[in-house]
C-alpha cells in the first residue's frame, strides 16, 4: 500500500531528516577518508566508518525504495508521472549485505570479511551523490531550492 501524499508540514520535516542523513553521511565519509586522519586511533576510525555506513544504509533506502506504509522515500516527493529512477544504485543490493555484516560488530561474518572499505567507500560516496543530484533535478522546480544544503 502506497503512502498518502504527506502534508506540507510533514514533507518539510521529512526533508530536514533526509538532509540531516546526507550531511552526516558526507561528514563521516569525508573524515574517514581523510588522509590526515590518525590511522593509529582504531576507535575513531571505527566510529567514523560505522557512522558513514549507518547513514549510507538510510540514504540507500530513501533513494531506492518505493513508497510503502512507513518509510520516507524519494518518490514521496516526486510528481506521480516522474520517470526518475535511482540509476547507479544497484549497489543497494551489493553493499547492503556487507554494510549489515560490518555493523554486526561481534560476528564471525565481520571477522572473516575480506572487504576493504578504503576501496569501497569512495564508490559509495560517488554513487549516492550522483543519485541524490538526479533526485533533486527530478523534483518539481518549486521544490528544488528547499533541498539545497549549505
Amino acid at each position: 500500500m502506497a503512502n498518502p501524499k504527506p502534508t506540507s508540514s510533514n514533507r518539510a520535516n521529512a526533508r530536514n531528516i533526509v538532509k540531516y542523513e546526507l550531511c552526516m553521511f558526507r561528514m563521516a565519509s569525508r573524515m574517514w577518508l581523510d588522509e590526515d586522519r590518525p590511522r593509529d586511533d582504531a576507535y575513531l576510525g571505527s566510529a567514523l566508518l560505522d557512522s558513514a555506513l549507518l547513514h549510507t544504509r538510510s540514504l540507500l533506502e530513501f533513494l531506492t525504495k518505493y513508497p510503502n506504509s512507513d518509510s520516507v522515500v524519494a518518490r514521496d516527493f516526486l510528481d506521480s508521472d516522474s520517470d526518475w529512477k535511482s540509476s547507479g544504485l544497484s549497489l543497494e543490493k551489493a553493499y547492503n549485505k556487507e554494510i549489515n555484516i560490518f555493523r554486526s560488530h561481534i560476528s564471525w561474518a565481520r571477522i572473516n570479511s575480506s572487504w576493504t572499505w578504503e576501496d569501497k567507500l569512495p564508490g559509495i560516496v560517488n554513487d549516492i551523490e550522483t543519485a541524490f543530484t538526479g533526485f533533486i533535478r527530478a523534483l518539481p522546480d518549486e521544490e528544488q531550492s528547499a533541498w539545497h544544503i549549505e
